[in-house]
């Protein structure tokens, strides 16, 4: 899910419009780091944190950035 809808985009954000990032709750979603081999996938459409494989327990979930950011905030 989300919490807050921003026109701009900032680190902790993933972008679903043009000009529409949302702040993603539960607050621990917003620190999944970067992975070029992703386990999951954030779902803009549905708001849904997917599983793009199993993701065995204690291993760090890990999205690719460039799925879902028209334009970085920051590399």
């Amino acid at each position: 899910g989300h919490r807050m809808v921003l026109r701009k985009a900032n680190y902790l954000t993933v972008q679903t419009g043009e000009n529409q990032h949302i702040m993603l709750n539960p607050e621990w979603l917003q620190t999944i780091n970067h992975s070029c081999e992703p386990n999951v996938f954030f779902n803009t459409t549905t708001f849904e944190l997917q599983a793009l494989e199993d993701v065995r327990p204690g291993e760090e979930f890990g999205f690719f950035y460039p799925s879902t950011e028209w334009h970085m905030s920051s590399p």
